[in-house]
């Protein structure tokens, strides 16, 4: 992964930015390494809101065990009914699934929207802003 050549997918600043708004809050849970994360956060201007991140080295079993969403739950004092997990992978669906959230596929990522309906995604969007109308 190249940082001067890495982008957002549309809607993700204004999508981001209004749910930010909203006073819902908002946590990524990645395969990569925690500093590289929010190097990456960092670099696409879109920390200020983040509220809580966790990156491969801070759970035992990684993805798709539910162990960084069960973190998060604990950590921001959610239930998973309150939670909506957004991933562009069968993985992160998984890792949804198995913490019992509402989970939504992406389908500009890495699996296709066949995939994400077969994992069994609970939504799954083709534009990020889509998620917005799932925002309470």
């Amino acid at each position: 992964m190249s940082l001067d050549t890495i982008q957002l997918f549309p809607q993700v600043v204004s999508t981001l930015q209004n749910i930010y708004q909203r006073g819902i809050t908002i946590t990524v849970a990645s395969s990569k390494g925690r500093d590289a994360l929010l190097l990456l956060l960092n670099k696409l201007n879109i920390s200020q809101y983040i509220s809580y991140t966790l990156g491969e080295q801070d759970v035992v079993n990684k993805k798709p065990a539910p162990d960084m969403v069960l973190m998060i739950l604990e950590q921001t004092q959610s239930t998973p009914q309150q939670t909506l997990l957004i991933g562009d992978t069968i993985y992160d669906i998984a890792m949804g699934q198995g913490a019992n959230c509402i989970t939504c596929g992406v389908t500009y990522g890495y699996n296709t929207k066949e995939q994400l309906v077969k994992q069994g995604a609970n939504h799954i969007v083709d534009c990020f802003g889509d998620v917005l109308g799932m925002c309470i």
